[in-house]
């Protein structure tokens, strides 16, 4: 068992169970199965980077029935496994991925809690739940069940009563618990593997040597000889569970949004009145917004009409903000873009608001000759009259095939222009989306060079390609030769 000082220092309230961690467990791997189509039966790996020396981070029970191991590399595992499916899932998918759950939880708690340390931890609020749910297990479950429906990501949840012993439980467990009273829990966690929360492979590797197993086993040591051999990650850990230290976490709330009604005595129909109506709205929303500190995030807008229908729309300005003039502008371009049936006689107005940080940070690089400002001012405009989605940039990423390295997003901000000179202008290569078959063989007037074999397609289908540049003088164009499927293909040109 742990010390008997642990208890009362991890005590948090006097109702129990209050509190649940939900654990998105191996959630990059739970997306890579979720985009091959896949799942834990199947041999799948997943890789760090892709490509043939990506190395294996994670692997499905059915990979390491197969022999893989983490470390290998793509080959080495591809080598192992011949039905291996290897993938790489990026960084930034993941935080969007675990940031689009932290918001669908907040359907089933006003309050959430991240975890700073244990990303794949949110903390649910789960007071007084017992009194309007069947259960608290039936609460628990019903998330469980709605995660796999929604998103195909399989979690774990344990209802108790402290937040490091909840996580530790529901980092170790596939099911729904629910715990009876704050003994029972700590029996639990004193019992859990250590390699649940201690990240540091290298810790790991020593708490092998010194023959230490259990949870309970760290919180055994001396306080010197923690903080001697381990790591900072583990010294934490070790502070939580003897000195009752609480895990960095931040906080999410539902949004609640400034909201705002007008009733027209006459209705309107013409949009120089709307936006004085709409002005007279938002003065006190963004008065509102001020005091809780916030900035806004989005506005949305619902108009009702004269006969009996609605029209309504959502913006967002690209830099959150309380520019009164911004968003009216916002809202003239986007309803100038409107067709109106008929006269409005109601308007409602919602702002929803961000944390404002301080004092905003700067918006734009210094760049004498441009206003970085009116530039966002006019996508904002575009966006208004076209759609959120109107304005995308694209991306590169890895990737083995031509087609499949380019990715576009919406455009969020406008990156100031850095131009150098050159002596000789740069060549563009423009690629084609998909790549577009040639018929009949190659004009002689054509001349080829630089010929580069490209193969592989373990992650997805065998692929074998030779690559190779093709001019006539006027026109310069990127083909290729699919050696397994036949045809020639351009991929793209240059200019």
């Amino acid at each position: 068992m742990m010390p008997s000082d642990t208890a009362s220092a991890m005590t948090e309230t006097s109702g129990f169970p209050h509190l649940a961690a939900v654990a998105f467990r191996r959630l990059p791997l739970q997306l890579l199965l979720r985009d091959l189509g896949g799942s834990m039966r199947q041999p799948v790996a997943l890789l760090d980077q892709a490509g043939p020396h990506g190395l294996v981070v994670d692997m499905t029970p059915a990979a390491v029935r197969q022999g893989v191991r983490p470390g290998m590399t793509a080959m080495q595992a591809q080598l192992q496994c011949a039905a291996l499916r290897l993938g790489a899932v990026a960084g930034d998918m993941v935080a969007s991925a675990a940031q689009e759950l932290q918001q669908f939880l907040l359907r089933y708690s006003p309050v959430a809690e991240v975890a700073r340390d244990w990303p794949e931890i949110c903390w649910l609020d789960a007071t007084g739940l017992g009194e309007v749910q069947a259960s608290l297990r039936t609460w628990a479950e019903q998330i469980q069940q709605d995660l796999w429906r929604e998103y195909r990501l399989q979690v774990s949840i344990v209802v108790g009563g402290t937040r490091l012993g909840t996580a530790v439980l529901a980092l170790g467990r596939r099911v729904v618990v629910v715990l009876d009273h704050l003994e029972q829990e700590q029996r639990a966690m004193a019992q859990a593997p250590l390699n649940v929360l201690v990240r540091s492979t290298d810790d790991l590797q020593l708490f092998d040597r010194l023959g230490l197993r259990r949870l309970e086993d760290l919180a055994g040591l001396r306080e010197v000889d923690v903080v001697s051999r381990f790591s900072s990650g583990t010294v934490r850990l070790w502070r939580m569970m003897r000195l009752g230290l609480e895990p960095d976490r931040d906080q999410i709330r539902i949004p609640v949004p400034a909201e705002a009604t007008l009733t027209f005595p006459d209705p309107v129909a013409e949009h120089e009145a709307l936006l004085f109506a709409a002005r007279r709205l938002l003065q006190p929303l963004l008065k509102r917004l001020e005091e809780r500190m916030e900035v806004v995030e989005q506005i949305e807008y619902v108009c009702e009409l004269e006969d009996a229908a609605a029209q309504q729309g959502v913006l967002a300005p690209a830099n959150p903000g309380r520019d009164e003039r911004l968003l009216l502008d916002l809202l003239r371009v986007h309803w100038q873009s409107q067709e109106w049936h008929a006269p409005v006689s109601a308007l409602r107005l919602s702002l929803r608001g961000v944390r404002e940080t301080g004092r905003q940070q700067a918006l734009y690089t210094a760049n004498a000759g441009r206003d970085g400002r009116k530039t966002e001012q006019a996508l904002d405009r575009l966006r208004a009259a076209f759609g959120q989605d109107a304005l995308m940039v694209a991306e590169l990423r890895a990737a083995h095939l031509p087609e499949g390295r380019v990715v576009w997003r919406p455009l969020q901000r406008l990156a100031p222009a850095r131009p150098r000179q050159t002596a000789v202008a740069p060549l563009v290569r423009r690629l084609y989306q998909r790549p577009r078959q040639q018929a009949g063989e190659t004009d002689r007037r054509w001349w080829q060079w630089g010929r580069v074999l490209l193969a592989g397609g373990w992650w997805h289908r065998w692929v074998r390609r030779r690559y190779y540049f093709e001019g006539n003088g006027r026109v310069l164009r990127w083909m290729y030769e699919d050696l397994m499927r036949g045809g020639r293909y351009e991929q793209g040109r240059i200019e």
